[in-house]
């Protein structure tokens, strides 16, 4: 079986390079990786790590590094290239496809990883919920489809304040004029899903997403982290998603934590994470990864990790 990683990536070229190397012992895997344009230094480092490996690492001929795009943060373009990704990965043969950061890792070995998915074929591995959800601002989520936003326009990491003003402007105004995207979705009765942005589905099912309308007319441009609600709400609502419901596991095998760790949320992992990560590899369907480490942070985490792995 031949599995495929779609890495986007933006900082910390160091994580990101032991990520590659773990996937890349994997037998027959691919890497496709996309480094935002924006971050020159670490393309640099990345292309010069490239070709000090190459000569003794034969694996690399299966990594594709791509530096040609800028994603703003929750940014249609995230999920846009995420599905380009996806294209070429099905062009070169993948049985499976799983979306990750460039601060992810492997927490499994390759054998192990190998072992899961073929013991678990076919199966999807997608956290999805029903939208509304109770969990989720602004009316359950639906107003992230509901209205066009700023993110593919405007950085909103750069701008801060001000685009929070013109963001909230522009839904405040769309809601005077009564604005509603949602029906030019096409869904009729049937229902919008949401859930994690980063997903291991199986052939069968990417085709369905690269090969949807929704994707090649970018029906979801201007709208808020389209990767959390476009692959949910394709496959859930697919022929194929209504008659293999049992197929979708509502179970995306990352572990991410959700509260502030060494500054940032989803929080950077260090040591204090270890006990949480380690229980999880008890569950029915165990992490296989985890993010986000940072090499600043979690380089004693990720020694211990790997200890427990080999």
């Amino acid at each position: 079986m031949k599995h495929a990683f779609l890495i986007t990536a933006y900082r910390d070229p160091q994580s990101l390079q032991t990520l590659i190397t773990q996937l890349l012992a994997i037998e027959d895997s691919l890497v496709l990786c996309h480094v935002d344009r924006r971050s020159k230094s670490m393309i640099a480092i990345m292309q010069a790590w490239v070709d000090e490996q190459q000569t003794s690492n034969a694996h690399l001929n299966r990594l594709h590094l791509q530096f040609d795009r800028v994603i703003f943060w929750a940014s249609s373009n995230h999920f846009q290239i995420q599905i380009e990704m996806a294209k070429q990965a099905l062009l070169l043969g993948a049985d499976y496809c799983h979306t990750l950061t460039g601060q992810c890792r492997l927490l499994c070995s390759p054998a192990e990883f190998l072992h899961f998915f073929d013991a678990n074929a076919g199966l999807n591995f997608i956290e999805h919920f029903e939208l509304p959800a109770p969990h989720w601002s602004f009316n359950g989520g639906l107003d992230r489809i509901r209205f066009f936003e700023l993110y593919d326009l405007i950085d909103i990491k750069k701008w801060g304040p001000l685009f929070d003003i013109s963001n909230r402007f522009l839904i405040s105004l769309q809601g005077l004029l009564k604005i509603n995207r949602l029906p030019s979705y096409g869904l009729g009765s049937h229902s919008f899903w949401g859930g994690l942005g980063y997903w291991s589905l199986c052939q069968e099912a990417v085709k369905i997403l690269v090969q949807h309308p929704w994707v090649k007319k970018r029906q979801y441009r201007l709208s808020h982290c389209a990767e959390e609600f476009v692959p949910h709400s394709i496959l859930l609502n697919s022929e194929y998603g209504q008659n293999h419901r049992k197929q979708f596991i509502s179970n995306h095998l990352r572990f991410i934590s959700w509260d502030v760790a060494n500054g940032e949320s989803p929080g950077i992992l260090d040591m204090s994470h270890l006990d949480a990560i380690a229980a999880g590899q008890k569950n029915e369907y165990p992490y296989l990864f985890a993010r986000k480490f940072d090499s600043r942070f979690s380089l004693a985490l990720a020694k211990q990790l790997s200890s427990m792995s080999s």
